[in-house]
């Protein structure tokens, strides 16, 4: 054998490569000009013993029959080792038998000293099978071109490595890797001419042609003939390329031939296509070879429309900046840096610097960094917020390259490099843009991605471009943004072919689009997407973009657009607005049948106030649709974002009135987030600890699989470096954990941190517990030990609270003052630990705020988890965390949900009350909230109101009625101690006149609020008080610890309004008359909503003008943190103002005893839902439904028989629940856990038969009852508003249609409005037979069923007017013109007045007891427990209640704050003449009833008028006014009884079945009325009232009298009774 000259190889030395030409041709297998061998080894297969593939890349065997020689195959690693054995083979399978007349290899640095070349024919896993054709021991790389000592007859061709070359870099020290060579081919020819294609791959841009080379292994000597065709892949034919199905021709001696496919280009994202171009059929005398098809990859072209944003780390113009710095492996190679002036930067202006690096030899390495280094240490940056890296570079067109690397440091302080190299090969500047997933690590690193959040910079290596100057700018990092549509140029669509931009929807639905116009920011001439909506319930209705052809999205993070809120105000809840639903579209083979993935948002402002929000919806977000269009086939499961093929939205069905939408500025933005592989989890951001104690930190790793570890990891802790000291305070300690390979995920090891018992007094001091790891990412932030505080006054719970607020106070700097004023939202946190950086005094929960399983547990969790955060901090000052439990824990799932509170002033049961409000204490607590918004002490004075349910009433004197009961049922009889577990902060709101703000028609329909949060307007500050302000005076008297200014404003004689957050009022008023010593609380982004100035100046008015002591500053409390203090060190806000408002709010937190028990006080978990909740919640139901209209014994319904139930809230908790429940505005539906109405009375009366008909579509014939339950779907606030969001307070068509139906089919019709508010009845009240006023009851059905179903009496009474029409609206009692439907106070009972006061006897003492004794012992009652003798029996009920009247009448028109205060009205006093009261309110009510349904204006004003009086403590005056509506003057003395002149006699024989008649004698006054009474041994027989009877069996023995009682008005009653008869006997016997 004989070696060819090294390097100059001929005719072996092949063509290198196969480089894509610009139509996407490829090199010949052999060159045309010299006909040169044909390479055999590319027209086979290639396999290796083993190839590279780690974090320096991979190096399969196929590179080396590539025809590249810029790839190549590599071994991998072996020992370092000079003695160590290391082999490998390469094998060529030539695919056919062949001559092989030689190889040649083109190695790289790491070759074979020694290696044999081997060839076979048979069986290559036979050893025998193989001969040695060349060996060498003393091979030195390179190229080495081999040719045969004898051609071999073979198939296989195989290199057997046998010792590796050392390599030299660290000379003397050797160092050994492993083999790799750039190309092996093999020369020779085959017995059988191979035809083959030459190249198996191919990528080539779309748009452009695809050529094909075909090559002869051996030149014909006679025409021959292959088929070529296409087929598809991904790419399809007549859309992506066109498609070829051809014979080839070669003729005699040729041996290269050429396909062109013709390609179309889809755009930037059209994503990578495939398809083949294969060859098949060769003539006779030809085989088809191994590579016989090419795999043709269509790559995207076109220019992106890029809307990413860059920002530039720094300028040249002040010159070379401290941040770049030099190295090299030498001076000449040491490149060195200065700026030139250069304007020619694209998008430069005038006066650029470009930086300039000139290099004076090359050298082995050399380059320039930027990175930040302080005292020599390198700094990281944060640079996660953006996805890539760019410069502009001048290009030389050298041809040359150069690398960029960025680097990050890792858990164990590791600085790692990612790289990327530059070809320069432009003249010119060009723009250089990297993205960070794309770098590569670099040799070593194991790391597979850039983390940029702890970037420490980035490097240029200018090596591989020589010597000479290099010319660099704009350094910067770019946040990656796709535009895919603007709308400024309109949209397009076929909704019949489902392409382009249109709208759809059920036959129902309504949804418009169009390209308008609509600003944007600075953007006046902007055009958006945008129409309306109007989807009904059931519907559906939406919005699609289907493209023509499917896009890549993979390489993006998400999809994002700019939303215009529906809402013209922004509404109060973080979780406001309707849920919107985006679909994208994966897969399959078109938009109409992808694969449909799912993700929402919610239709709201943004958390800085403005309507326009931008919304990003990362990928990771959407969860696959239950909805699917397409196939199984199209179904995969997996959102590959390869095949996207648009986008849709879809709105909510339900609206009531058309909706506006809009987005603009549609992206793809980011690239794909990469999960840490493994995570340092630990169970606590911070461990508290006494000092002497050990805390126990629990450290664990976590796969982003779940998956067990793949290999073990270590985890190195280390504690110190807080303000606890080493040796005082703890003793510092390190240590290594180990977690085995295979340790589950989520698997933990505890890490012991001793303290010692360290000084006698001091704050809290902190111990980071520092975790490293190479192999896991490590917490954003160290948990921390905190030794608790200890031996400081404020600690000791012995002293009066006073003087422990004032040592407190007095250790507090100002910073840390006003972040106890200020309240965040949990969703505006940035992290947790904002709690301890800034000492926030509180957080909380908005409506619909929740954790993800929405548990007490969870909650407990959550604020638990906050609590430590505040206890982190030096002072450890404990939490408030507020929630708005305003009927129940309502934010959470699964709580008892109470009736709203205008249910609850429909009992007129302040005890009831308190039990509700200590339940909701109870459930609140043990999910560790502690401070609930509520109770609403609003008078509502207009039904049009959103927010007319949260009130107890219209009227004042109601309201405070309620007052203190509510506040101490949230916290307790004891105000100086909140500490219970069922006690919690109250917030009495919203203070003060929310309910009166005038109704303003001009915002009706525009979507603003016609009236919430509008303008309250009294004709003087004495009427305001009497409205408003007097509910509070109760509320303060029970140690109510903090109340809420409205967002209204107030306006008195005309003058301008004022909004209440800033209304000196809260000083002059509240604070200083009525004796407020609680702290104020602003509302939801109130301040914000005041007028004039920047938030800062609103800031400062808001606590010096409107007296706020905190505020609820969800989002921008940092900025109200900064505003105060910086207005404090101004002068513009006083020091004094400051400690007044933090000692109120540090008085609460002790007295709640946060400082003893700061976290969630589970005790009273079992009853969060529990039955005896639920029944309160059932007894609170039943007492509030109002009987308004009962005709012909309509109610109560009877348990057996058919009864017919129909409407829209029948069925539906989510509707008898109202807003406020489990979020913000509420929702239909089931949400919760509880019962309907209907649930009720199935459950209540089993041997019923019910049949429910929502919309009474089903027969009602037949039955004999109906019961159709119509009324509102839930709203909150001024969504809720009449006149916005179609809200009206008219029955929907549907409801009304059903009462209509059931009532006109069944003659036992009753009608139950479950609503927030009165609403317009109409006809309904004459249709009919019953009319109940079920306002929101709540979760617990049953007990509106118990009240229906005659279980329960009526007891109810409406807490406000129900209007007879819009033309009323509004009404209230005391209006100089009142003509409602049904009076304030109204409420027809079902229960005996008798049976009332004899349960109400019991509870009294001293002449109250007298004289409902004396009532009850009177000759006034029938059998049935009704009043017989009015005259006589009001005048007795006049009697008992004056002796329970709290106020005169005098007092009650004069019911301003100093009366309320100097007088107060004791609750139960009230409860008790409330039930005296309404025995003369059935009797007015039966009078009015009585006169028909248009009864005279004066008697229903004077009812509601009574009702006033009572309410306000005045209920002899009650009884007065309700007695002369039903005819009676109690005021005037009775005239003396009539005397019987004759007596009455019993006329008849004694004997059993013989009549008896009495005659009624003749009495001293005429025209009385007279009544009688049968008695049998003088004792009255039971129901012989008539004149005749007939004794009885039961009769026998006895002697019979009549008694005739004689009645006039005006008179006392005279009875007289007849003699006796003789003893009855029976016949017969």
């Amino acid at each position: 054998m004989r070696r060819l000259d090294h390097r100059r190889a001929r005719g072996l030395a092949l063509v290198a490569g196969l480089a894509v030409a610009a139509t996407g041709a490829v090199a010949p297998l052999a060159a045309a000009a010299d006909d040169g061998p044909t390479d055999l080894a590319r027209l086979g297969t290639v396999t290796a013993s083993a190839f590279q593939d780690d974090g320096d890349g991979t190096f399969p065997a196929s590179n080396a029959i590539d025809g590249d020689d810029s790839t190549r195959w590599a071994s991998g690693n072996g020992p370092d080792d000079a003695d160590a054995t290391y082999t490998a083979t390469l094998t060529s399978d030539l695919g056919a038998p062949a001559t092989v007349d030689g190889i040649t290899l083109k190695w790289e640095a790491s070759y074979a000293v020694a290696y044999d070349v081997e060839t076979a024919l048979g069986n290559p896993d036979d050893p025998d099978s193989w001969s040695t054709a060349y060996s060498t021991t003393t091979g030195d790389g390179g190229t080495d071109a081999v040719t045969f000592d004898s051609p071999a007859h073979a198939r296989y061709v195989r290199i057997d490595m046998k010792k590796r070359a050392a390599s030299t870099w660290e000379a003397p020290k050797l160092h050994y890797y492993g083999y790799s060579i750039y190309t092996l081919s093999v020369a020779g020819a085959f017995d059988t001419p191979q035809v083959a294609v030459g190249a198996r791959t191919l990528s080539v841009g779309a748009g452009k042609d695809v050529t094909v080379p075909v090559t002869l292994s051996n030149p014909a000597s006679t025409e021959q003939k292959v088929h070529v065709a296409t087929k598809d892949g991904t790419a399809k034919a007549g859309t992506d390329y066109e498609a070829v199905d051809q014979d080839l021709t070669f003729e005699a001696g040729e041996t290269q031939q050429s396909v062109v496919v013709h390609t179309t280009s889809a755009g930037a994202l059209a994503g990578d296509k495939a398809f083949t171009v294969a060859l098949s059929g060769p003539s006779d005398g030809l085989a088809l070879a191994s590579a016989a098809s090419t795999d043709v990859t269509l790559t995207p072209t076109g220019t992106l429309p890029d809307a990413g944003t860059s920002t530039l780390l720094e300028g040249f113009e002040q010159g070379v900046p401290s941040t770049y710095a030099v190295w090299g492996s030498d001076a000449g190679a040491t490149p060195k840096l200065a700026t030139v002036a250069d304007a020619s930067v694209p998008g430069a202006a005038d006066g650029n610097h470009a930086l300039t690096a000139t290099v004076a030899t090359a050298g082995t390495y050399g380059g320039f960094t930027y990175e930040h280094r302080v005292d020599n240490a390198s700094e990281t940056f944060d640079w996660s917020a953006y996805d890539g890296f760019s410069f502009w570079f001048l290009g030389q067109g050298s041809g040359k390259t150069f690398s960029v690397e960025l680097h990050n440091r890792d858990a164990s302080d590791k600085e790692l490099g990612f790289a990327t190299n530059v070809t320069d090969d432009t003249t010119g500047w060009r723009k250089v843009s990297v993205l960070f997933k794309d770098l590569k690590p670099k040799s070593g690193v194991t790391a597979k991605a850039f983390a940029p959040a702890t970037s420490t910079g980035f490097a240029v290596t200018l090596t591989g471009l020589g010597a000479g100057t290099f010319t660099f700018d704009g350094f910067s990092l770019d946040q990656r943004a796709v535009l895919l549509d603007d709308f400024e140029h309109g949209v397009s669509g076929d909704a019949t072919a489902k392409t382009g931009y249109f709208a759809w929807g059920s036959s129902d639905a309504n949804v418009t689009l169009a390209a308008t116009g609509l600003a944007r920011g600075d953007a006046a001439d902007n055009h958006v997407l945008g129409g309306q909506y109007l989807v009904p319930d059931g519907g559906y209705g939406g919005f699609s973009d289907n493209l023509a052809a499917a896009q890549d999205w993979s390489s993006f993070r998400g999809l994002r657009f700019w939303w215009y809120a529906s809402q013209p105000n922004n509404p109060a809840s973080p979780t406001a607005g309707a849920t919107i639903q985006v679909e994208l579209k994966d897969g399959g083979p078109d938009a109409e049948h992808a694969e449909s993935w799912i993700a929402t948002f919610k239709d709201n402002w943004s958390a800085d106030g403005s309507r326009w929000k931008l919304v990003s919806l990362p990928f990771s977000a959407f969860r696959l649709g239950a909805n699917q269009p397409g196939g199984d086939e199209t179904k995969n499961g997996t959102l590959d974002l390869t095949s996207s093929w648009g986008y849709a939205f879809t709105f909510p069905a339900g609206t009531a009135s058309a909706t506006p939408y809009s987005i603009d500025d549609v992206e793809l933005y980011g690239t794909p987030a990469v999960a840490a592989a493994t995570t340092i989890t630990t169970d606590q951001d911070a461990y508290l600890v006494d000092p002497g104690g050990t805390a126990h930190v629990e450290v664990g790793l976590t796969t982003a699989d779940g998956k067990p570890l793949a290999k073990a990891t270590t985890v190195d802790w280390s504690t110190g470096g807080g303000t606890a000291k080493d040796g005082t305070d703890f003793a510092a300690a390190s240590g290594t954990l180990t977690f085995d390979a295979g340790a589950e995920s989520g698997t933990t090891q505890t890490v012991d941190v001793a303290t010692t018992a360290g000084t006698p007094a001091s704050e809290a001091l902190t111990i980071p517990v520092t975790l490293k790891s190479a192999g896991a990412t490590a917490p954003a932030e160290a948990p921390r030990v905190v030794v608790n505080a200890h031996g400081l006054p404020y600690l000791d719970a012995s002293l009066p609270t006073a003087q422990r607020v004032d040592d407190l106070l007095g250790r507090m700097t100002l910073q840390e003052k006003v972040g106890q004023m200020a309240q965040a939202e949990r969703l505006g946190l940035a992290t947790p630990q904002q709690i301890t950086t800034l000492g926030l005094g509180s957080v909380l929960s908005g409506g619909g705020s929740t954790p993800a399983a929405n548990t007490p547990q969870a909650w407990a969790d959550m604020i638990d988890g906050y609590q430590r955060e505040a206890l982190a901090t030096p002072l450890q000052v404990p939490l408030l965390y507020g929630a708005d439990a305003v009927h129940g824990h309502s934010n959470v799932k699964d709580a008892t949900i109470y009736p709203h509170n205008i249910g609850l002033g429909a009992t007129r049961n302040p005890a009831l009350v308190e039990k509700v409000g200590e339940e909701t204490a109870s459930e609140t607590r043990t999910t560790g909230v502690n401070w609930a918004f509520a109770p609403c002490l609003c008078v509502t004075r207009d039904e049009r109101w959103g927010r007319t349910y949260e009130s107890f009433g219209e009227d004042p004197a109601l309201v405070s009625s309620f007052a203190t009961s509510a506040i101490e049922g949230l916290q307790g009889s004891d105000p100086a101690d909140k500490s219970g577990a069922d006690e919690v902060l109250a917030s009495a709101k919203h203070w003060a006149g929310d309910g009166g703000t005038t109704y303003d028609d001009s915002v009706a329909g525009t979507g603003g609020y016609p009236i919430d949060q509008g303008i309250t307007n009294v004709p003087s500050q004495d009427v305001f008080e009497k409205l408003y302000a007097t509910p509070y005076v109760p509320a303060i008297q029970a140690g109510v610890g903090s109340i809420m200014p409205s967002y209204s404003a107030l306006s008195i004689d005309g003058a301008d309004p004022v909004r209440m957050t800033e209304e000196p009022l809260n000083q002059s008023l509240l604070k200083d008359r009525m004796g407020f010593d609680g702290f104020l609380i602003s509302d939801y982004q109130a301040i914000d909503k005041l007028p004039g100035g920047t938030y800062a100046e609103k800031a400062v008015r808001a606590v010096t003008t409107g007296s706020i002591d905190m505020a609820m500053a969800p989002y921008n409390f940092g900025d109200f943190i900064t505003a105060i203090v910086d207005g404090v060190n101004a002068g513009q806000v006083p020091q004094a103002r400051v400690d007044d408002a933090v000692r109120r709010i540090l008085t609460q937190k002790f007295e709640l005893g946060l400082f003893e028990h700061p976290f969630t006080d589970d005790s009273q978990r079992d009853q969060f839902g529990g039955a005896a909740h639920r029944a309160t919640a059932a007894q609170a139901a039943a007492e509030s439904q109002v009987l308004l209209k009962n005709t012909g014994g309509a109610l109560p319904l009877k348990k057996t028989g058919k009864l017919y139930v129909a409407g829209s809230n029948a069925d539906d908790l989510g509707n008898q629940t109202g807003g406020w429940t489990i979020t913000w505005q509420g929702q239909s539906g089931t949400h919760t856990s509880g019962t309907t109405i209907l649930d009720g009375i199935e459950a209540a009366a089993p041997d019923l038969s019910v049949t429910y008909s929502k919309t009474a579509s089903a027969d009602p014939s037949g039955y004999d009852a109906g019961l159709v339950v119509v009324g509102e779907t839930p709203y909150a606030e001024g969504q809720g508003d009449v006149g916005n969001n179609g809200h009206t307070l008219n029955l929907t068509a549907a409801d009304k249609k059903a009462v209509d139906t059931v009532c006109a089919a069944i003659p036992t019709c009753v009608v139950l409005v479950v609503s927030g508010r009165p609403m317009m009845l109409g006809d309904v009240q004459d249709e009919a037979g019953a009319i109940v006023a079920g306002f929101l009851p709540g979760t617990e059905g049953e007990g509106v069923a118990s009240v229906l179903l005659g279980d329960a009496p009526f007891t109810g009474r409406l807490p406000l007017s129900w209007p007879a029409s819009m033309d009323q609206v509004p009404v209230n009692v005391g209006d100089a013109s009142y003509e409602p439907a049904w009076a304030y106070g109204w409420g027809l009972r079902t229960d005996a007045p008798r049976a009332r006061l004899t349960a109400l006897v019991g509870s009294l003492s001293g002449e109250p007891k007298k004289a409902v004794q004396a009532l009850l012992d009177a000759e006034v009652w029938k059998a049935d427990g009704t009043l017989n003798d009015a005259d006589a029996g009001l005048r007795l009920v006049a009697a008992a209640a004056k002796t329970l009247t709290q106020a005169t009448k005098a007092q009650v028109d004069d019911s301003g704050i100093d009366e309320a205060q100097q007088h107060p009205i004791d609750p139960t006093v009230l409860t008790q003449a409330d039930t005296v009261v309404s025995l003369a309110r059935d009797l007015a009510q039966q009078a009015v009833v009585g006169q028909g349904s248009t009864p005279d204006a004066g008697p229903v004003t004077a009812t509601a008028d009574a009702e006033h009086l009572q309410e306000a403590g005045d209920a002899y005056d009650a009884v007065v006014t309700l007695a002369k509506v039903a005819g009676v003057d109690v005021t005037t003395p009775l005239k003396a009884a009539p005397k019987a002149l004759l007596p009455p006699l019993a006329v008849g024989l004694p004997i059993v079945g013989l009549p008896y008649v009495a005659t009624p004698g003749l009495w001293s006054v005429t025209g009385v009325k007279l009544t009688y009474q049968w008695n049998a041994d003088g004792t009255p027989i039971k129901g012989a009232t008539k004149a005749v009877y007939t004794p009885t069996a039961a009769d026998v023995g006895k002697r019979l009298s009549v008694t005739v009682t004689a009645g006039k008005a005006g008179y006392q009653a005279g009875t007289a009774t007849s003699p006796s008869s003789g003893k009855v006997i029976r016949l017969g016997r």
